[in-house]
């Protein structure tokens, strides 16, 4: 029987995670969409400030629209064990991508009669990207596991399995 404690640390640290990610994925697009349509002429300080509280402000919402294909996600990669980056980014750019068409394009970006496109894919592709990289980065090269990340998890390459014929070539070398 598993222990209880390795499994309440893991909880944690996907949470931790998730919350991150949505923050770095909000920021990135956040900051995208001011360098196409313009930095707003303010000095340093108050474009830091404003995309503080804006990644908080509109971070908050795309966690909670977010939150459902992305606990399927999890979900999945902890029990499978999926530890490729490129699982995390293909995965964060679908999420992004399907959360952007389920109506948060007009809430994050306003309606086209403001002025603001809605051919935004191009950063909500980038902001999912980001997102993946984040997950992947804090929690998602240890996934399924409750002791840290594996050897393998940095380069992203399968764990070796011994055949028959590796184990004939260690004998012949020895």
């Amino acid at each position: 029987m598993k222990k209880p404690v390795p499994f309440a640390r893991r909880l944690a640290i996907v949470a931790a995670a998730y919350l991150v990610a949505a923050a770095g994925a909000t920021a990135a697009m956040i900051a995208a969409s001011w360098l196409r349509s313009g930095i707003p002429s303010s000095g340093a300080a108050v474009v830091a400030d404003s995309l503080l509280w804006l990644t908080f402000l509109a971070g908050t919402y795309i966690v909670a629209a977010a939150a459902p294909p992305s606990l399927v996600a999890i979900a999945l990669a902890e029990l499978n064990g999926w530890r490729l980056l490129r699982i995390y980014v293909v995965v964060g750019i679908a999420i992004a991508l399907l959360t952007y068409n389920a109506g948060i394009g007009d809430w994050m970006f306003g309606p086209s009669e403001y002025g603001f496109p809605h051919d935004m894919q191009d950063i909500i592709i980038g902001g999912g990207l980001v997102g993946g990289v984040i997950y992947w980065a804090v929690a998602g090269r240890s996934a399924g596991r409750t002791n840290g990340p594996s050897k393998d998890a940095v380069v992203g390459a399968a764990p070796e399995t011994p055949t028959a014929g590796s184990e004939a070539k260690k004998d012949e070398a020895a």
